[in-house]
């Protein structure tokens, strides 16, 4: 596989400016880069000062960090200092302010360039520009490879469940406990049917039902409809008498006759 290296260069060549209110100011950044220019992001963004460099200059905290070699101005984390983007423009196209610059006369001109028309006196802080080259390819693969981690998941989520299991391919991540192989499944699968098929025993439910549902041509049910529970205690029921009985019912009935070209055969119901 080929990679496409990028590279980028900022160049800010003025670290701080003063400036009065209302007027305008402008910060200048360039940047060189072997990608396409159509694909560089220009982001500015504003933080807030830590300590405030004017109003806090000479207090003990901010005069010991500076003894210390330190910038109490801007090292701090971001947590404790307001960030907002300021504008951000993508290769030729229009810039686009931030949510809280709607109002502002603030432009990008040249490559990275930022323009503030009026200052005001909120602006006061630290301004960060940023270039971002983002490659179709790395975008791409990117996506890729977050597509493959999420089906990756969720095979191995599958496969810890074996009892309902939807594939059989093996997790490189955890292959001894989360794989449900084949066999296991199956056997999973054969005791299912089999609680199935058990059910009716197992509930006292009968399993044939009977020939018809009017008593009164029917006479007694034929077939044992007991639970498995019962079948032991069971086993010496009577066969002959409800024949008996059956042989009965079907005399007490006029017979009707088939006639067929060898002899006549009663059917009963």
């Amino acid at each position: 596989m080929l990679a496409k290296l990028l590279s980028i260069q900022v160049i800010v060549a003025e670290t701080e400016r003063s400036t009065t209110l209302f007027a305008s100011v402008i910060l200048h950044c360039d940047y060189s880069t072997s990608a396409n220019l159509q694909d560089v992001l220009v982001t500015w963004r504003f933080k807030s000062f830590c300590k405030d460099p004017v109003l806090e200059y000479y207090s003990t905290g901010y005069q010991a960090s500076l003894q210390l070699g330190q910038d109490p101005s801007n090292d701090c984390p971001d947590r404790q200092r307001t960030v907002r983007t300021v504008i951000q423009k993508r290769g030729s196209n229009e810039p686009i302010l931030g949510a809280d610059y709607r109002e502002r006369k603030i432009t990008i001109q040249n490559k990275a360039d930022l323009v503030i028309s009026e200052v005001m006196w909120w602006d006061n802080g630290v301004y960060f520009c940023n270039i971002d080259a983002a490659d179709w390819l790395t975008v791409l693969l990117i996506i890729i490879g977050a597509l493959m981690l999420i089906m990756l998941l969720c095979i191995c989520c599958c496969q810890c469940c074996p009892q309902k299991c939807c594939c059989y391919v093996r997790c490189p991540c955890c292959p001894q406990t989360c794989c449900c192989p084949e066999k296991a499944v199956m056997q999973h699968r054969m005791m299912r049917d089999a609680q199935k098929a058990m059910a009716p025993w197992m509930n006292g439910q009968p399993i044939y039902a009977p020939i018809s549902s009017n008593p009164s041509q029917t006479g007694v049910p034929i077939l044992y409809s007991g639970s498995f529970s019962d079948y032991p205690s069971k086993q010496n029921f009577a066969m002959a008498p409800m024949q008996q009985m059956a042989l009965q019912h079907q005399h007490a009935q006029p017979p009707l006759h088939h006639m067929n070209a060898g002899a006549a055969r009663p059917i009963g119901h």
